[in-house]
């Protein structure tokens, strides 16, 4: 098996568990398996690189398409988490609003000045 073939299976792998629900909860074990995915690419990858770049076309154009595939789906997990954290600001900036909720208003609207001496 060449590695094209071997970097072809992987990424078909890498895609099956994308292709998966990103998890409400225990997302630090995804996380880490997607890491390990990408780990095993990238070692590929520079393998392939110092190898002789004799090559299928029809493999090529399959990984190529793949690593789109794989993009793609990394990104709408980057956007869910982000969404998330933004999520999760918000409600820290309600609560603290809502256990101080004059702290944000520290102009002096309400301070009289007396003019006489």
């Amino acid at each position: 098996m060449t590695s094209y073939s071997t970097l072809l299976n992987l990424n078909k792998q890498f895609l099956d568990f994308l292709n998966k629900d990103f998890p409400t909860e225990n997302r630090d074990s995804y996380i880490e398996e997607i890491n390990k995915f990408l780990e095993e690419r990238e070692e590929l990858i520079i393998k392939l690189k110092e190898t002789d770049p004799a090559f299928d076309r029809a493999e090529m154009s399959q990984i190529i398409q793949s690593n789109k595939e794989i993009d793609k789906r990394l990104n709408q997990c980057l956007q869910l988490i982000k969404n998330d954290l933004k999520r999760i600001n918000q409600r820290k900036k309600k609560n603290i609003q809502y256990s101080n909720p004059y702290e944000s208003s520290s102009n002096l609207d309400g301070t009289f000045l007396d003019k006489r001496r």
